[in-house]
């Protein structure tokens, strides 16, 4: 079996093909709604297909668990996550805030992830331990520091309770890779979330720790992703500098 980083070509090449296959489909679009209300795609389900196909040539002794299918455990420690159109109501209310989210998680350790954004034409790469480029170009660290007040943080649920004691300017994308993408390329100094599964937080925080990110629960726990490789929705957390001032305060 190959060392994970060798993959990251084929995984860019799976990902950049799941995102013009996604394009393709919302040419004929249909919509449905699941029973959380959330709305599901001919494109989700489409590409979900298409990328489960492609790793099962390329690694097909791993498990894989994408958000339009079960919850898959991990096989021989190896398991990939997967979500196909993170962002799915701006896709399909035709917004740009979208993308595909893949990453590999091996014995309980996030080893690479991608995350690719079609309708900006940008594909973000990393593996632990060897950084992260965004296509191709080898991307600068997180510069350390306090979050100011001029500064924006992405923010992704309006009813969380501590919004008031955020420093910066409060941002909501409604697609988690977006925000994990916009904090990568220094666009927001912090992201905060609440509610996200695994497969939508993977990429994006392997991403953000290459880049000297600090991931972080709110209480000032470091997250960790062996406490979510199952179907429950994590606890809220975040992105931020390093050596920043997070916490917050009591919430």
């Amino acid at each position: 079996m190959s060392e994970p980083d060798a993959l990251l070509p084929e995984i860019e090449r799976i990902c950049r093909a799941a995102g013009d296959l996604a394009i393709a489909e919302r040419e004929q679009l249909r919509t449905e709604l699941k029973p959380d209300g959330s709305i599901v795609t001919n494109a989700d389900r489409v590409v979900e297909d298409y990328v489960r196909s492609q790793l099962s040539k390329l690694c097909p002794n791993d498990a894989v668990w994408g958000e339009e299918s079960e919850f898959e455990p991990a096989k021989d420690g190896r398991l990939w996550v997967l979500d196909p159109v993170d962002g799915t109501s701006n896709f399909t209310f035709g917004q740009p805030l979208w993308g595909v989210s893949l990453a590999l998680i091996v014995d309980n350790k996030l080893s690479l992830g991608c995350i690719h954004l079609p309708d900006f034409d940008k594909c973000y790469l990393g593996a632990a331990g060897q950084g992260a480029t965004v296509n191709g170009t080898p991307m600068e660290p997180i510069p350390p520091g306090d979050i100011l007040r001029h500064e924006l943080v992405g923010y992704g649920d309006c009813s969380l309770p501590f919004r008031h004691k955020l420093p910066g300017k409060v941002r909501h994308i409604g697609s988690f890779v977006v925000e994990a993408a916009q904090f990568v390329d220094r666009e927001l100094r912090a992201v905060i979330t609440n509610g996200v599964r695994l497969y939508d937080a993977a990429a994006g925080v392997l991403l953000a720790r290459e880049l000297g990110a600090e991931i972080k629960e709110l209480d000032g726990k470091d997250w960790d992703e062996s406490e979510w490789m199952k179907p429950e929705r994590c606890r809220s957390f975040g992105f931020f500098p390093p050596n920043s001032n997070f916490p917050f305060g009591p919430f």
